[in-house]
């Protein structure tokens, strides 16, 4: 093959062959019907992101007449499926460091742990302090910008000043 032919994966399927046995038959998906890009307000973690990303793909789903399962049985592959996030829920709300655990999308698995398929594009936006700038021995061991906000351990305030 050469630089002129580019082949694209659209769909791809695993069989046991048997002899005498049929095809396997693959339905490609069918292309997404938009591209959502979601923000998050100011000093937002994004905490409500999954359940935007969960209606979206709900609605959309609904709207175009997307079931699960074609009429054969067979999973749908055009069916919207939104990302996991993690979530308090998850642990309890037990994490050392929850600004690094929680309201993170988990990109491969979907929230019932198939793989996602969604028209979100989850937008995270910020401030991250300069390392030289960062106050790391606060009294009760969070870390603070040159002006005092709370910032994660990461050095970044989530949302940040707008």
């Amino acid at each position: 093959m050469n630089d002129a032919v580019r082949m694209r994966t659209i769909c791809t399927a695993e069989a046991i062959t048997l002899p005498g046995g049929g095809d396997v038959h693959l339905i490609a998906p069918p292309p997404k019907p938009c591209v959502t890009i979601v923000v998050h307000g100011v000093n937002d973690l994004a905490g409500c992101y999954e359940r935007i990303e969960r209606g979206l793909c709900e609605g959309l789903n609904e709207r175009l007449d997307m079931a699960p399962t074609l009429p054969n049985g067979v999973s749908n592959p055009g069916f919207l499926r939104p990302a996991g996030y993690s979530l308090p829920e998850d642990d309890e709300g037990k994490a050392r460091n929850p600004d690094a655990v929680y309201y993170r999308r988990k990109f491969a698995a979907a929230a019932n742990g198939t793989d996602a398929r969604s028209v979100v594009i989850p937008f995270y936006w910020g401030f991250r302090e300069e390392e030289k700038h960062i106050i790391k021995d606060a009294p009760h061991g969070e870390w603070m910008d040159r002006n005092r906000n709370r910032l994660d351990k990461a050095g970044t305030l989530e949302g940040g000043h707008f």
